[in-house]
C-alpha cells in the first residue's frame, strides 16, 4: 500500500471515529432528556458509564492526530481538517461530561425534586437539535 493511500485511510479513519464519538455524545444527551421526563434511573447510570468511552474516544482521537501530524506532516486542508479535528474532540467530549455530570445529578435527586424538572425543556421537540449541531458536524438539515 503506498504511503499516500495509507494517509487518506488514516484521515477517512480519524473523521469516522469523531463521528463515532458524536454519536454517542448525541445519544447521551437524547438519553438524559429521556431520562428527566420519565424519571429513569437506570438509564442516568448508562449515561454515567458511556462517559467513560466518549472519554476513551477522545484520547484515542487526540493519538490520531498527532500521529498523524508527526508521522504525516500534513499541510494545508489536511493540517487544517486534523487541527479542527483536536479542537472540536475536546469541545464534544466537555459535552458528553455535562451530561453525565446532569445524569449522575438525577441519580441523587428523589421523584418529587425531579418532578419539579420534569416536563420543562429548554430547546423545542425532542431537546437535542442544538446540540446535534454541535455533536455532528455537517448534520444540520433544513426543516
Amino acid at each position: 500500500m503506498t504511503t499516500r493511500k495509507l494517509y487518506s485511510e488514516e484521515l477517512v479513519q480519524l473523521s469516522e471515529s469523531l463521528e463515532e464519538m458524536g454519536n454517542l455524545v448525541e445519544a447521551s444527551l437524547k438519553n438524559l432528556f429521556f431520562s428527566i421526563e420519565n424519571k429513569d434511573m437506570q438509564l442516568a447510570e448508562r449515561i454515567v458509564a458511556d462517559d467513560r468511552n466518549v472519554n476513551n474516544l477522545e484520547r484515542s482521537i487526540e493519538a490520531q492526530c498527532l500521529m498523524l501530524i508527526t508521522t504525516q506532516q500534513p499541510i494545508a486542508q489536511d493540517l487544517r481538517t486534523v487541527s479542527s479535528i483536536l479542537k472540536v474532540v475536546t469541545d464534544i467530549e466537555r459535552i458528553g461530561d455535562h451530561a453525565s455530570d446532569i445524569a449522575e445529578l438525577i441519580q441523587q435527586m428523589d421523584h418529587k425534586q425531579l418532578e419539579r424538572y420534569s416536563g420543562h425543556r429548554s430547546f423545542p421537540g425532542d431537546g437535542t437539535r442544538g446540540s446535534q449541531r454541535l455533536c455532528r458536524p455537517g448534520s444540520e438539515k433544513s426543516e
